[in-house]
């Protein structure tokens, strides 16, 4: 991750936060981001889990189900880690 990595990511965010609690987004995260080769690939992370982390929602993550924890969003830059397939078509990666 770079600076202007994550400057073009908050800067297509949109305002408000992504979660209404730590709760739920850490729910979401551990249903998502465990599974994303951008988290788990041993470099800085993910840009877009950083924007949200000050409050913003990544234009990457598509609201689809607002009152699920796990299913609220569809990350569109969502890429599986080894030993995942890519289950986005049905829903959260599982």
């Amino acid at each position: 991750m770079t600076a202007t990595d994550f400057a073009n990511a908050y800067d297509m965010s949109l305002p408000g936060p992504a979660f209404s609690n730590g709760t739920e987004g850490e729910s979401w995260m551990a249903a998502w981001c465990a599974k994303c080769a951008h988290s788990t690939d041993g470099a800085d992370g993910c840009v877009l889990t950083d924007v949200a982390m000050i409050g913003r929602i990544p234009a990457d993550w598509v609201e689809v189900d607002p009152a699920s924890r796990y299913d609220r969003y569809i990350c569109q830059r969502w890429s599986p880690a080894a030993g995942y397939v890519d289950l986005r078509e049905v829903g959260r990666p599982r």
